[in-house]
């Protein structure tokens, strides 16, 4: 399987499809999830092509982490 740059996902980072950012950065976006199963549901994705988070580039994973991590202060 390869990666589908077409995918919503990448749509949204492209900025062909809406969505309500939260943060946004050279190595990851973060936005409200459309079908939110909690009150301030967010999604934080790498804007990075990959399949698998383990695949990432070591930076692109460190700022997805460190974003993950703020969010669950919250």
């Amino acid at each position: 399987m390869t990666y589908n740059n077409e995918n919503i996902f990448a749509k949204i980072i492209k900025g062909e499809a809406d969505c309500v950012k939260i943060l946004e950065n050279d190595y990851i976006l973060s936005f409200m999830d459309v079908m939110p199963q909690t009150p301030g549901h967010t999604l934080v994705i790498p804007k990075y092509g990959t399949e698998n988070i383990f695949d990432l580039p070591e930076e692109y994973f460190i700022h997805l982490m460190d974003a993950n991590k703020k969010y669950l202060r919250l």
